[in-house]
């Protein structure tokens, strides 16, 4: 389950998306700016056709999902370009999140979604956190970034679950 400002996401066990809530710039992903009162179903026409979707992430008024390949769609609210798609129009349903640039040959392994978006890469053996700091391990680490959109209020949150200090969670929001 994931939230938006005024919207829902689920994701099955099988990699359905579900959206609910709140529609105005298409959010929801499912080919409307229609409000949804009850679960609709995500768009898989277009983009989405044959993915499995394995993370999924609600912004304020957008939304991102993350497939089993690595490939990330969004759909919502664009005027900051949160969708990452190399315009600032609106999609109310997914569209592919460019891979040129600094994502060139780069499988994505996790997303967070807030006023802005922010897709991680992160190649590891040996990261913790003790808050507010990020300790790197000697082991090969390589670690990329990219966020979109309103950039400059943002906070990004690395959470741990358990003792060991292992970053289980990557959280972002508006500051």
């Amino acid at each position: 389950i994931a939230g938006g400002y005024t919207h829902s996401l689920v994701l099955s066990s099988t990699g359905q998306v579900f959206s609910f809530g709140s529609n105005d710039y298409g959010q929801l992903g499912d080919g409307t700016n229609t409000n949804r009162y009850v679960p609709v179903a995500v768009s898989t026409t277009g983009v989405l056709n044959g993915s499995t979707i394995i993370v999924i992430a609600g912004g304020q008024s957008h939304s991102l999902v993350l497939s089993s390949t690595g490939q990330v769609f969004s759909f919502g609210y664009n005027y900051y370009g949160q969708l990452g798609d190399g315009t600032n129009t609106n999609s109310n349903v997914p569209v592919a999140v460019s891979t040129s640039g600094v994502l060139n040959r780069t499988t994505i392994t996790t997303i967070a979604a807030g006023y802005h978006s922010l897709m991680l890469a992160i190649r590891l053996n040996d990261i913790t956190m003790d808050y507010p700091y990020l300790y790197i391990g000697q082991s090969n680490v390589e670690i990329s970034w990219c966020a979109s959109g309103n950039v400059g209020d943002f906070k990004i949150e690395l959470i741990r679950d358990d003792d060991s200090g292992t970053i289980n969670t990557i959280v972002a929001d508006y500051a």
